[in-house]
């Protein structure tokens, strides 16, 4: 997204950008006719076109206005280790935080 956003690659999705102010660049999340069905919709909802910038607007503004791509990718990784990484998705067990550790031998 980022890269779309500088233009450093083609953009065959047509994904547009516009400075929103405080939230900094946020990108417009296209949708689909009314006319399709759930599977289409489902399909279409899950692809990058939409999840891209989904996940691109969730960034903070100082993130998101950077120029640089390099200081881009330290702030994007500052910003995804601030979020705990416990999935609460189906079939995964949660770390118990309260189980005692085994001492160092």
């Amino acid at each position: 997204m980022w890269k779309l956003r500088q233009k450093q690659v083609s953009d065959d999705l047509n994904i547009r950008f516009s400075d929103d102010g405080r939230l900094g660049f946020t990108a417009k999340v296209p949708s689909l006719t009314k006319k399709a069905t759930d599977a289409h919709q489902t399909i279409f909802d899950e692809s990058f076109a939409v999840m891209g910038p989904k996940l691109w607007n969730t960034l903070p503004a100082v993130l998101n206005r950077e120029e640089d791509f390099s200081k881009f990718k330290v702030g994007l990784s500052r910003y995804l280790l601030s979020f705990p990484d416990e999935p609460p998705a189906k079939g995964y067990v949660r770390r118990n935080t309260k189980a005692m550790s085994l001492p160092e031998m």
